[in-house]
């Protein structure tokens, strides 16, 4: 499940640099998987940008990507949490 995570990060942020670069740059332009980029991310997804870009396929994939990351971090503590037998 991780390893989708960093995927879909990775596409978002690459869709957002070449279809938006104002929002690209309003974002501090990140790259990679550095720290800036994570909070750039969330930053992204967790406001109304994505709705104000007026794009369906990037909105679609901000959308998944609110939804996944409480499923992923739900099977993380799920696999930590589980009790031996």
């Amino acid at each position: 499940m991780a390893v989708v995570w960093l995927v879909l990060a990775w596409r978002l942020l690459s869709a957002i640099r070449t279809r938006h670069p104002q929002q690209h740059a309003e974002l501090g332009s990140p790259r990679g998987f550095e720290p800036q980029a994570t909070q750039a991310l969330f930053a992204f997804l967790y406001t109304r940008r994505p709705e104000r870009l007026g794009d369906p396929a990037l909105l679609a994939q901000a959308w998944f990507m609110r939804i996944y990351f409480p499923a992923l971090q739900l099977g993380f503590l799920l696999l930590i949490l589980q009790v031996p037998r």
